[in-house]
């Protein structure tokens, strides 16, 4: 075997005993900008075989992010002393309810449930995200305000700000663009080299979801931890031949 193919060998060795490829995801924190948020990322990393049609000749190694409940977490930074620590579910504007402006700063005009403010017409809206104190009582994305505070008597329901007739997604889409950037900033930082880090690839899926290519960051590591086990080895056996 070659010296090249040897190391591309190892380099796939490497990657499949380190990264964690495929499901279960992995629960993790990222610094401050997701504790505020009170946001889990979920990432789970998957090695991507060449493409037959793609020019590039080695696999990639491709990070997907997820944040979990990323409307609570945005709502609970707003209004932590009623949302922190219990069950809440933020829902979409009722188009068939109210459907007067309110701003994402109006945190209690939003509380359009809670315990003793039942559900009414103008608060059915469909839940776009479920807290895991909710989901623990049966509440599910989709569900409707009234279905879903039946399941659960204590639960909050926060309505997204509304403007000009339609959710106004400007406060979400803001912290999206804190926390992900922090994040990509994060690997950045962690890579071994600057030309390393300037060729990692990422490709925003959603609001609260992010494709992050790795290759570069994993090819380097797997480079230095080779040119460490082979420079070993051979200091190793020079010691060999020298008590000999």
């Amino acid at each position: 075997m070659s010296t090249e193919a040897r190391r591309e060998l190892d380099r796939a060795e490497y990657l499949r005993g380190t990264v964690h490829v495929g499901y279960p995801p992995i629960p993790c924190r990222l610094g401050q900008a997701a504790d505020t948020l009170g946001a889990y990322i979920t990432a789970s990393t998957a090695i991507m075989p060449p493409s037959s049609s793609s020019s590039c000749s080695s696999a990639r190694v491709v990070a997907h992010f997820d944040l979990d409940a990323f409307y609570v977490g945005c709502e609970r930074e707003l209004n932590p002393t009623a949302l922190l620590g219990v069950p809440v579910a933020i829902s979409q504007y009722n188009p068939y309810g109210s459907l007067r402006e309110t701003a994402s700063a109006e945190v209690d005009e939003r509380l359009i449930v809670r315990p003793g403010k039942p559900v009414d017409g103008d608060t059915n809206g469909s839940l776009i995200a479920v807290s895991y104190e909710a989901r623990a009582h049966g509440v599910k994305r989709n569900d409707r305000g009234r279905e879903a505070a039946g399941k659960c008597p204590d639960l909050r329901i926060v309505q997204v700000p509304v403007k000009h007739g339609k959710a106004d997604l400007t406060m979400y889409r803001d912290a999206s663009y804190r926390v992900l950037n922090k994040l990509v900033d994060s690997i950045k930082e962690n890579t071994l080299t600057k030309a390393g880090a300037a060729k990692i690839r990422v490709e925003k899926a959603s609001i609260d979801e992010i494709y992050i290519d790795l290759t570069s960051a994993a090819d380097e590591m797997a480079e230095r931890v080779v040119e460490e086990r082979d420079r070993l080895s051979s200091a190793c056996g020079k010691k060999r031949f020298i008590k000999s």
